[in-house]
């Protein structure tokens, strides 16, 4: 089995096949591939379409004005909310559910909850890290707890052992019902200088395999 850098390996089944697929078809366009800038809101949204299945999560995505997809999914998952919040914000158990994680911590931010995470790419790229800030919003009337994650590149100085991402945004959704949480993720990234045929493959992967490592672990009988 293929094994990254830092010599972990996959937490997910098959995924040395998919990251021989994944990088197979990253070397055929890596030449070719030219970074985007960042989003500036001045698109109008555009439609969802159904994208992929990942370990039995079904995901739909949509283009963005980085070039790169934004991705969604959705699972359900039987505990409880503050179960559930308090496992997501521990950064020692992110290698535990989030893929390709190479190191992860708290960043100490008098104003906001955030986290830095460094991920795995495949050779010849390199790791790309990040700073995410956490805003929870007030819990809703009928029990719907808000996430929402915001990269910031500028966060931190740059590292020698990882490219620094520019930009990232996503959105948590936890809501109670009938057989435990109905737990959404929607997420969309600019890795920098990749090709957008393989970020938008690896994005994918990561929702999905994210929100089935929670499913796995919080199962329903």
């Amino acid at each position: 089995m293929q094994t990254y850098r830092n010599g972990s390996t996959p937490v997910y089944p098959n995924a040395g096949r998919r990251r021989r697929r994944f990088l197979c078809g990253s070397l055929l366009v890596f030449a070719a591939g030219a970074g985007h800038g960042a989003n500036d809101g001045t698109e109008p949204a555009a439609d969802w379409s159904a994208a992929r299945s990942v370990a039995g999560v079904a995901l739909e995505s949509r283009p963005t004005a980085t070039g790169f997809d934004e991705v969604r999914g959705q699972v359900t998952v039987c505990t409880s909310v503050a179960t559930l919040t308090d496992f997501v914000r521990d950064p020692e158990r992110f290698p535990e559910w989030i893929p390709f994680t190479e190191d992860a911590h708290a960043v100490p931010d008098p104003g906001a909850e955030s986290y830095y995470l460094r991920t795995a790419t495949p050779w010849p790229m390199r790791s790309r890290d990040l700073v995410y800030h956490v805003v929870r919003h007030p819990v809703a009337a009928d029990g719907t707890l808000r996430i929402d994650l915001r990269g910031d590149p500028d966060a931190l100085p740059p590292r020698d052992d990882a490219v620094r991402m520019a930009g990232a945004s996503g959105v948590w959704t936890l809501r109670p019902g009938s057989r435990g949480v109905d737990l959404a993720l929607q997420m969309t990234v600019d890795p920098g200088r990749v090709p957008a045929l393989f970020a938008n493959r690896r994005l994918a992967a990561t929702v999905g395999q994210m929100l089935a490592n929670l499913r796995e672990r919080y199962s329903c009988p």
